[in-house]
């Protein structure tokens, strides 16, 4: 139509193939009346259907904040107990973080069997640092 606005359309098909049976039902529309009445129909579920896309985008932005909110939560909790902090014996120095550091409750673990050990050298005679 827009491409040949001169030329008339008498009658329009349309060739339905059904998903479920894939029974074919063909559809016959003659005269402007009905050109004009499907193209409305067609005009108004296209805006429906980008009045919803422009809605899921805020609703999805909406999703986006509240999980990196979430995420950040969590990041925090782990600053102070990582989910490896039950297990950890603070033998050797940990990487809680995906910064490299330890949570502080490792870190409290690590440095209190630490200055035990170091205690225990300095009553039995050795030199820190040996």
């Amino acid at each position: 139509m827009e491409e040949f606005p001169d030329l008339q359309i008498v009658d329009r098909w349309v060739l339905r193939l059904d998903k479920d049976d894939a029974s074919f039902e063909p559809w016959h529309a003659v005269g402007q009346a009905a050109q004009a009445e499907d193209l409305h129909g067609f005009l108004c579920c296209l805006g429906v259907v980008r009045a919803m896309d422009t809605t899921q985008a805020r609703i999805d932005s909406i999703l986006d904040i509240k999980k990196q909110l979430k995420a950040e939560a969590k990041a925090e909790g782990f600053k102070i107990e990582c989910p490896k902090a039950k297990d950890y014996q603070g033998v050797r120095l940990s990487k809680c973080l995906p910064d490299g550091t330890q949570c502080k409750t490792c870190q409290a673990k690590y440095q209190e069997k630490h200055e035990s050990q170091k205690s225990i050298r300095n009553e039995s005679g050795q030199v820190n640092g040996d």
